[in-house]
């Protein structure tokens, strides 16, 4: 018989001991990788758990405390979901090669009427390797398997990533949430092109479908819908953290917001000899003040926190949002809150002597007994606010925004209400100061 020299030769099929060989190479790089994979789940999952209340407060946190690393929290959880994410993909798309090789040696050991046990325990024992290739050691065996490996590579990615974006809710930034929610729907997605190229029958693909359908779906609403940072807290709606998980105990992590009442928040450790002064004098307060260095989390978002009691003195919390906050009977002495956005915030009792609160937005706010001693108020915003019995000597009010509010036995001796917008505003029982120096109770 005569070949043409036109025909294009049949290559040689590899002998089975190569493509053994070929698929162990492949294990062996999915198991690198799966191994990276974990290094970086653990280091996320250490954030995660470093992530504590203050430490988001102050965005620090000493991830590894034995080699002495502090580090921003915020660039940990911006950094570490695309990085895990990454392994993850290189994981899978080295799983599928191997499945795609294990399936080519299981041909062709069927083709040669090879050995099959033989051959196929010759391949590396990884869970997702011997899910495809190994023989049934028993009723248990192939369902732990199946187990392990959808464990190890989609439950346990798939639950890091959403975690991590719900346990970092509470630091309320929009941005960062929103590169969670990305990395989620692109793992999401591949792990269903994943899914696709493994499944052998036909037959098996609708049902597993509508499955990771409907488990993608849900994720996604969660993701999407649910855990997302608090915007307006006074139309707070319907949300599955607040109402449910945020209230359940062990929990507190997926709440939206922080909770540091009675907290000491200052940029320094706090020495014993520092923190017994609380309880002194203004003069010893101050002079421990001037020895702290002041917290800077200037355009930050408190929406909702909880803040009663706790001392934020000199920091500077300038276009701060703390709408609907709690901070009854904080210590903001000092403070920079210029431009900050304390609407509907109850701050009965708490203490702003000699704060800088240029153009801030006190709307609809509880200020009841509220020490505002010496505070720079000018164009502030009170309309609505409750400023019965709060202390106001000396305050500047220039240009402030009045209207509405309620100052039933205020002290306002001393006040600047140059410009200032008093339209129906409550001034009974209020005391103020004549140009002669004498008082005037209304």
């Amino acid at each position: 018989m005569t070949v043409s020299r036109w025909t294009k030769p049949v290559p040689e099929r590899p002998p089975l001991d190569k493509m053994v060989q070929a698929a162990n190479e492949v294990a062996q790089t999915a198991r690198t990788l799966l191994a990276s994979m974990l290094a970086a789940a653990i280091t996320l999952s250490a954030t995660m758990i470093a992530a504590t209340d203050e430490a988001l407060f102050r965005d620090a946190a000493k991830v590894f405390p034995s080699l002495g690393v502090e580090i921003r929290l915020s660039t940990a959880y911006t950094l570490a979901p695309p990085l895990f994410w990454f392994l993850h993909v290189n994981a899978l798309v080295q799983l599928h090669l191997l499945a795609k090789r294990l399936r080519a040696l299981d041909v062709a050991i069927g083709q040669r009427h090879a050995d099959r046990a033989a051959w196929r325990g010759q391949v590396h024992g990884i869970a997702f390797a011997q899910l495809l290739t190994g023989e049934s050691d028993g009723n248990l065996h192939r369902p732990l398997l199946l187990l392990i490996t959808v464990l190890a590579v989609a439950v346990i990615p798939v639950a890091l990533l959403l975690t991590a974006q719900i346990s970092f809710l509470r630091y309320q930034s929009e941005t960062i949430t929103r590169v969670h929610q990305v990395v989620l729907f692109l793992d999401l997605g591949v792990l269903l092109w994943f899914g696709e190229n493994i499944r052998r029958a036909e037959a098996a693909k609708w049902p597993g479908r509508l499955a990771a359908g409907l488990f993608i779906a849900l994720l996604e609403t969660v993701s999407w819908q649910q855990a997302v940072p608090i915007e307006h807290p006074e139309r707070p709606g319907y949300n599955l953290f607040d109402d449910r998980l945020c209230r359940t105990e062990g929990f507190h992590w997926t709440c939206r917001w922080l909770d540091l009442s009675n907290h000491v928040l200052i940029n320094t450790d706090a020495k014993p000899d520092l923190l017994a002064v609380f309880g002194g004098g203004e003069e010893v307060q101050a002079e421990a003040r001037r020895k702290m260095t002041a917290l800077a989390l200037a355009g930050r978002n408190f929406r909702r926190g909880r803040f009663d009691g706790a001392q934020l003195f000199s920091a500077d919390l300038s276009g701060a949002h703390f709408e609907g906050a709690w901070l009854y009977g904080a210590n903001l002495r000092e403070s920079n809150l210029n431009g900050a956005h304390l609407q509907q915030a109850v701050l009965s009792s708490a203490q702003f002597v000699g704060a800088d609160m240029l153009s801030a937005n006190f709307d609809g706010a509880d200020l009841e007994s509220a020490q505002l001693q010496g505070a720079h108020l000018t164009l502030a915003d009170f309309r609505g606010a409750n400023l019965v019995d709060s202390k106001l000597q000396g305050t500047g009010l220039v240009g402030a925004d009045l209207r509405g509010a309620l100052l039933m036995g205020a002290d306002l001796r001393g006040t600047d209400f140059s410009g200032a917008q008093l339209q129906g505003a409550n001034l009974e029982l209020a005391t103020l100061t004549l140009a002669r120096g004498d008082h005037l109770f209304l």
